[in-house]
This record gives structure tokens, C-alpha cells and sequence, in this order.
């Protein structure tokens, strides 16, 4: 009986392993950029600065999927205090300061797009 426990308790622990680095565990900071799409943001913001960089315009329906990421993003940093357990930092943060700090990486290029996108109006 202790050999099952103790396969079963290798299965769990391998399987938290490989899932937590991905984003998989609910309660986790890589759970939450993840659900919130910080990461899709941070790429948009970036692929998006590069074109105005390049001297290409973006269209209404790139800035709107830039728009809609950003406001929910904002949204949850303004109204969520729940706490989760940072994979990286090995602590507890809250929400906010995850994706606070994933909105942080890109705000030069954020302020970029909404620039370019006013004056093209």
C-alpha cells in the first residue's frame, strides 16, 4: 500500500513540475499572465511599436486588439488584491503587482502606439 502512495505522490509532484513553469497551476503568478494575456499584450505592444518604428501604420482593427488587452490589463491591476505565489520570486505578490510588472516592460512602446494612433486620427 505505501509503494501506491508513494507512485502516486512521484506522479503529482513530477506533473506539478512540468506544469507549473507553463502556466498550468491555478494560484500561481505564471497561472495569472496566462489568464490575463499578459504575455500576448507584451508581444503585441512590441510587435506593433516595431512597425510605427519602421514607418508602417497600424489599422484601426490592430490598434483595437492592442486596446482591448491593454484596458483589461489595467482593469485587473486597478481591482484585483487577490494573492498568488510568485514561481520566481519564491513569495507571495498580489495581482496587481504581476501584472503591473509585465505592463511595466512595455510602457515606453505603449506610449508609442497611443501617439501614433492619435495623430493618424
Amino acid at each position: 500500500m505505501l509503494y501506491y502512495v508513494y507512485i502516486v505522490c512521484l506522479i503529482v509532484m513530477f506533473t506539478l513540475m512540468v506544469s507549473t513553469p507553463f502556466g498550468y497551476t491555478p494560484g500561481t503568478d505564471l497561472y495569472i499572465v496566462r489568464e490575463y494575456q499578459a504575455d500576448k499584450y507584451v508581444k503585441v505592444a512590441r510587435k506593433y511599436a516595431k512597425t510605427i518604428r519602421s514607418g508602417k501604420i497600424i489599422t484601426d482593427a490592430g490598434y483595437e486588439r492592442f486596446r482591448s488587452l491593454w484596458q483589461r490589463l489595467e482593469e485587473a491591476v486597478a481591482t484585483e488584491e487577490a494573492e498568488v505565489w510568485s514561481v520566481l520570486k519564491l513569495k507571495k505578490v498580489t495581482i496587481a503587482q504581476v501584472l503591473g510588472s509585465y505592463m511595466s516592460k512595455v510602457e515606453d512602446d505603449k506610449d508609442l502606439i497611443l501617439r501614433n494612433y492619435m495623430s493618424k486620427q
